[in-house]
């Protein structure tokens, strides 16, 4: 019986992994907030995260294959004045795709890159 458990358990989740198939283009995207027009004079402080800023394709078909290269590190810019801030940029790795799963579930969300390289954002 533990056999038989074990082989369907190995099953279903190979099916379920294996399943996925997509297409995502991969790039650093920056978000900002503030006003850019008051920065003179301010502080500018840059921050490196321990995240890799990725560019290329990954390509999902059965098994994920990623053509990515790293090219620096994820980072945050703020200009301070004082105690205030001023205006942020944060460039972080974004994935841009559309995947399909094998439960027939479609989407942005679907993708092995999306899932592998933004997971914080996967819902």
């Amino acid at each position: 019986m533990i056999n038989l458990t074990k082989i369907a358990s190995i099953t279903i989740l190979t099916a379920q992994l294996s399943g996925c198939v997509g297409l995502d283009f991969v790039h650093s995207k920056t978000f900002k907030s503030g006003d850019p027009v008051n920065i003179n004079g301010a502080e500018k402080i840059t921050s490196y995260g321990s995240g890799l800023k990725w560019a290329g394709i990954y390509i999902s078909l059965i098994v994920p294959i990623p053509l990515i290269i790293p090219y620096g590190r994820e980072s945050e810019t703020k200009w301070m004045r004082g105690q205030e801030l001023i205006y942020q940029e944060n460039i972080r790795t974004k994935t841009t795709g559309y995947g399909c799963a094998i439960w027939l579930e479609c989407g942005e969300l679907i993708t092995w890159g999306h899932l592998l390289l933004e997971p914080n954002t996967y819902h």
